[in-house]
Formats: C-alpha cells, sequence, structure tokens
C-alpha cells in the first residue's frame, strides 16, 4: 500500500523531536500549536524551527 506525504513546512510541526501539547498564545496575542522538543527538553511552537530539525518520514517540505 503506497501512503502519501503530508505536505508541511519545515517547523517544529515537522520534526521527529516535536510533541504536540495543544495550543497556547503566542507573542502576537493569537492561538498556536504548542509543544515539547525531546531534543531541546523545552516548550516550543510548532512553527519554530532550529538546528536539530529531523524531518518526519511522512511529511513532504512545502517550498
Amino acid at each position: 500500500m503506497k501512503i502519501s506525504k503530508v505536505g508541511m513546512p519545515k517547523a517544529c510541526i515537522s520534526c521527529q523531536n516535536f510533541t504536540c501539547k495543544g495550543f497556547a498564545i503566542n507573542s502576537d496575542s493569537k492561538k498556536a500549536k504548542y509543544g515539547s522538543c525531546s531534543k531541546l527538553n523545552k516548550g516550543v511552537y510548532a512553527v519554530e524551527v532550529c538546528s536539530n530539525y529531523k524531518q518526519e518520514p511522512d511529511a513532504e517540505l512545502a517550498a
């Protein structure tokens, strides 16, 4: 069975180290996905990206 890849941005949301915990209010006072990074051992927003980024195998990075 062939599994389609999901288009995602190069950010925490598509990183293998990210675990989504829910939503939080970001610096713009907007609701944003929030979770934890197992590599950095800290809380991060889903739109962040760092040098420890490791792409999910079923994610296709959007340009």
